[in-house]
Parts: C-alpha cells; structure tokens; sequence
C-alpha cells in the first residue's frame, strides 16, 4: 500500500486505498492476508477487488494516498467470498476446489477503519496473495446473519443479540467468521436440524476483539433444508452511557458470516434471492439508526451521511420499496449532489415511478429529440 500520514485527533477515520494487482494472467486465489505496518492505529480493513477503473477514479482525485467517503459499488467481493481483517486474524487457505479468479486490470480495494491518537501516525499495509493451481470447480455463497437495531444500556451484563436464518435448500457448511466490536463476551453459531436436532457451528466463550479469525472447518458440515440456522452474542456494558449499532470503535456490531456450498446452481440462486431480501430488510434498520443518530463531526457529515442516505435508498429499491427509496436519493442530493451517482439513482427511481418529465432533470436525457 501506499504510505499515509493519520494526522493527530479523536474522531474515527475510514479511508480507502487503491492499488493495482500487478499480474499478467488469471490466477487463482486461496486466500488474501492483509498486514498493517502498525496495528495499534487499525480497527479493521474490508478488502474488495474492483474490474472497473471507478474505484482508482475516487483515488486519483485528492493527491493524497487513499481517499474519505463512499466505496464504488463496482468494488466487490470475489463470488462467495468473504474479504476482511481484524486484528489478529491470520489467513485461511480455501481449499483448492474453491479458489476464486483473479483477472490482470483488476483493482485491490482496502478500506482502513483507523483510530486516530495524540500523535500523527504513518499508516502503511502489505497484502498478500495465495494463488492455487486450479479454477474454482464449484461456486460457494455467503450467508450473513446481523442485528443491527443494537442498543445495550448503561451497565448492563448478559444483554443478548440473536438472529436466525432458515434455509430453502440443502447446504454444506466451510467457514464461520463472527465480528463484534470490544463490549461482545461469548459467541454461539448453531443449526437446529428439521429433526430438532441441534449442531454447533462455532462456540467463543471468551471473545477477543484482537483475536478475530476466519474459522474453517475440518470437513464440510451438511445441513438439509428447512434447517435454521442461529448466532447468539453476548455484551457488557460496563460504561455510563448507553451503547449502540454503529462502525466507530465506541459503538457495537454483531454478525456473523458463514460461507456455504449447495448441491447445485439452481439451488444456489434459490439461497441468494431468498437470503438477499432478508439482508437488505437488516441492512434498512442499520442506515436508519445510523441517520436517527447523526453523524460526530463535520467530516463525517460530508463523507458520511450522504453515503448512507444512498444506500438506504438502494436497499429500498432492491426490495422495490420504490417511495421510500426516492425520499432517501432526495436526501442524499441535497447533502451532496455528485456523491456517488446521487442524481442518477434518483433519477432511474423516478423514471420507475412514471414522473418522467423530473428525472429527466437528473439523468440528462434528451426524450424529445
């Protein structure tokens, strides 16, 4: 990565790195490992690869490494795979069945949740590629389980987060990764069987912020339909104040992802699309209590709010809550007319809703040539 001088202060920083994969031909990829210079300074980092120049687009525009704001919805994850680091967090080989396609042109896209301290830091990370031999043979999916209507009061021990997913097809289970922030106590992942049965996906008893891990299992973990599966974490709230969802390092998170493999294609699509809707209905409580709260700062105003009024409005239109989508676009225009394709997304939503003549205003199109 490029070297970035965090300059002194209080207030949580995300910024986002750029950096060319210099390979010239496919590759096929086991894992990825990112590894900061100084750790102390790095909350976590979320890992995309981007095909499309957007994302080195957003980098060259400030003349510094790096840049504050929203990532380009081209930086995405690999098919299946889950791109993170968390302190502590070592890499884990997929097996070579399961590799995912790199392609030369290809962006690495590194978003750094830093901390800043009383001193400026120089924040500089190395990432490092796995290759394997083979193309992927199979397709695998991720699976996310999150409550992000977080609000544990002041005191508080043993206050329980718990969410669920049932699955419409049958699956085998290859990894679990739960996140949480310092205030989480013990983690449980489970899967109650159509039978009752009970099978333990992963079990922390003592969480560790600085010990986060991609826990992959030994052999694949079959699971039939019908099945539900569960996280289960518990926080304490030693401090005076009440603490909730959100990505500074003061606030809290729980989620857990699990990645899995189906029988087939047909049934893969059948897990997206219904697992899809359910993420996105999580998703819409976090924007909404993240908006309700406001933001910490000036810059955090700018860089932030606009980006998630933009994706709430995009979270409604994926469900086809087209009204309330227009009123979120509507908000983030206002904030910051260029954020991001603001104007666009407003527009495509009120060509979908028939007022024609207005998003003609937003999308610059000429209807009457």
């Amino acid at each position: 990565m490029p070297a970035y001088t965090l300059p002194a202060g209080y207030a949580d920083v995300f910024r986002t790195f750029v950096m060319p994969i210099p390979v010239n031909s496919e590759k096929y990829i086991r894992a990825v490992h990112f590894r900061p210079a100084v750790a102390e300074g790095v909350h976590h980092a979320n890992i995309r690869i981007d095909r499309t120049p957007a994302s080195r687009n957003l980098d060259n525009g400030n003349g510094e490494p790096g840049y504050e704001g929203v990532m380009a919805t081209s930086a995405r994850f690999p098919d299946g795979h889950f791109l993170a680091w968390t302190p502590g967090q070592l890499p884990s080989l997929a097996p070579p069945e399961l590799t995912w396609r790199l392609e030369p042109g290809t962006d690495l896209v590194v978003q750094l949740h830093l901390q800043p301290g009383g001193l400026s830091q120089r924040v500089q990370g190395v990432v490092g590629f796995y290759f394997g031999d083979a193309p992927p043979a199979r397709t695998p999916t991720i699976l996310k389980l999150s409550r992000q209507d977080i609000a544990i009061p002041a005191g508080a021990t043993d206050y329980l987060l718990d969410d669920a997913f049932m699955l419409p097809v049958d699956v085998e289970v290859h990894a679990v990764q739960p996140h949480a922030h310092t205030r989480a106590r013990r983690v449980l992942g489970a899967a109650r069987l159509p039978d009752g049965a009970v099978r333990t996906l992963i079990t922390l008893p003592q969480w560790d912020f600085r010990a986060q891990h991609l826990h992959r299992f030994d052999a694949p973990l079959f699971l039939p339909k019908g099945t539900e599966i569960s996280m289960r974490i518990t926080y304490d709230n030693p401090s005076a104040s009440r603490v909730q969802y959100g990505w500074q390092t003061n606030d809290e998170m729980g989620e857990m992802y699990v990645q899995v493999l189906t029988r087939s294609e047909r049934d893969r699509d059948l897990l997206e699309r219904t697992h899809e809707r359910k993420a996105i209905a999580d998703d819409i409580v976090g924007y909404e209590s993240l908006i309700r709260r406001g933001v910490p700062n000036a810059a955090a105003l700018r860089a932030e709010l606009p980006y998630l009024y933009l994706s709430l409005g995009q979270a409604h239109e994926g469900l086809g809550q087209l009204v309330a989508a227009e009123q979120a676009y509507r908000a983030a225009v206002r904030l910051a007319p260029n954020a991001a394709g603001a104007r666009e997304r407003l527009g495509n939503v009120l060509m979908k809703r028939g007022a024609v003549e207005e998003a003609q205003q937003y999308l610059h199109l000429d209807l009457n040539p």
